[in-house]
């Protein structure tokens, strides 16, 4: 069809892999197996992908080089996150990883995230590395199934055993990374006062939520029970975005993106689908139609024959999605991606038409809501101090509910420009 070209173009800017697409280098050091401490650019991770090797280049100029927890001893960010290398169990064997470190003092405490989740560590020089995050499991024996409570309780109350006055505290601890720090500072104060305890936190950015403002074309086509269909036609629409950041701790270029949209068809033409070869009646503008996939065109003083019939639909829905978006923050060219869902309500539509296989049942040719799947990509563009500028393809796959009968399915393009304010 017409807008194919269109489509193939846009996916291909979206989707294509440019210099700009790698992730974002942050400012942060690596100190080698011989403890030099060499200064330079790391790349901002997950959490678990941070733990099997640190990506580092001295200079901006400079290609990224890959080192293991085997060829350096840490790595870190001048923001505060700090890894170490470590040898731990991992799948029955050891294994030598990165390990964030927390805190630092009488007692050191870890954190790892791999395929089984998030991982603690506890270490003092008598003691070594102790994992905490022992879950809870049930044993099954001969004598029946028995319920075995996590143990990292009574391995801090061994790890802290000279201070007893710390065991209120070990008895309120979750193994949270929070709690486990404000454990390992209320100990380190015990047991060394007059030392200080090195935290390496790292400062999190506070939530914040972003607006952004745009239009476009959309392009929708409509299968109503698959009885009647239309090809891909074009409209348009608004939107007004919000964007909720830094609301993953854990990764920052996860965040929660909704609002409002509006969008607006004005014609369709319908046809019967390849399944149906009956006729549908459909009442428009007083007189009666009934398509179908044979004759193409007869006038009786009742009724009119069609194989084919474009329809004034002024069809017009108000959208409210919500999408988990994943953002490059690249500098002055940021890709994403996004995936989720969609509430749409109808705001209008031709009351002088009428499909009656849905309108009998449902009082209107189209059902007053419908809601489905959501996928995005857009890429926005810096443009000075002020904000961004964004182009975007949303697909929409959207059905209505509880009426298994008169079922209509909704696919949609939307091609967006949008403005993003700081």
């Amino acid at each position: 069809m017409k807008y194919t070209q269109i489509l193939l173009i846009v996916v291909l800017i979206l989707s294509g892999k440019p210099s700009w697409s790698q992730e974002k280098f942050r400012p942060g050091f690596i100190i080698t197996a011989q403890q030099d401490t060499i200064n330079g650019f790391i790349r901002y991770k997950s959490d678990q992908t941070a733990s099997v090797s640190c990506h580092f280049m001295k200079t901006a100029e400079n290609e990224a080089k890959e080192y293991l927890p085997t060829t350096i001893n840490a790595y870190g960010f001048q923001e505060g996150k700090f890894y170490i290398s470590k040898t731990v169990m991992q799948e029955g064997k050891p294994t030598a990883v990165f390990l964030e470190f927390l805190i630092r003092g009488a007692v050191n405490i870890y954190s790892l995230t791999d395929n089984t989740g998030p991982r603690y560590f506890a270490e003092t020089g008598k003691d070594g590395l102790i994992e905490l995050s022992e879950p809870e499991r049930v044993v099954r024996t001969d004598s029946g199934n028995f319920f075995v409570n996590s143990k990292y309780r009574g391995k801090l109350r061994v790890i802290m055993s000279s201070h007893p006055e710390i065991q209120p505290s070990i008895e309120k601890t979750t193994l949270q990374p929070k709690q486990l720090i404000r454990l390992a500072k209320e100990y380190h104060q015990l047991a060394c006062p007059d030392e200080t305890c090195i935290v390496f936190e790292r400062n999190f950015k506070p939530v914040t939520a972003g607006f952004s403002l745009g239009g476009g074309i959309t392009l929708r086509k409509l299968n109503l029970a698959n009885k009647l269909v239309t090809d891909f036609e074009a409209g348009y629409n608004s939107v007004f975005n919000v964007s909720v950041k830094n609301l993953f701790s854990s990764d920052e270029r996860f965040s929660l993106e909704t609002g409002i949209g509006y969008s607006s068809n004005n014609k369709f033409t319908f046809r019967n689908s390849e399944a149906e070869n009956q006729s549908q009646k459909v009442t428009y503008s007083g007189k009666v139609y009934y398509i179908n996939p044979f004759e193409d065109r007869y006038i009786s003083d009742l009724f009119i024959k069609v194989t084919k019939m474009e329809v004034e639909t002024r069809y017009s829905l108000l959208t409210v999605p919500l999408s988990l978006k994943y953002t490059l923050n690249t500098g002055k060219i940021r890709p994403s991606a996004g995936i989720g869902g969609v509430i749409s309500f109808v705001s209008s539509q031709n009351k002088d038409l009428h499909y009656h296989y849905f309108s009998d049942a449902l009082g209107n040719t189209f059902p007053s809501r419908v809601g489905g799947l959501l996928l995005q990509l857009s890429a926005d563009f810096k443009t000075g101090n002020a904000g961004f500028v964004g182009l975007g393809l949303k697909y929409l796959y959207e059905s209505n509910f509880g009426n298994p009968n008169e079922f209509l399915v909704m696919n949609s393009l939307h091609f967006n420009l949008t403005y993003t304010f700081r």
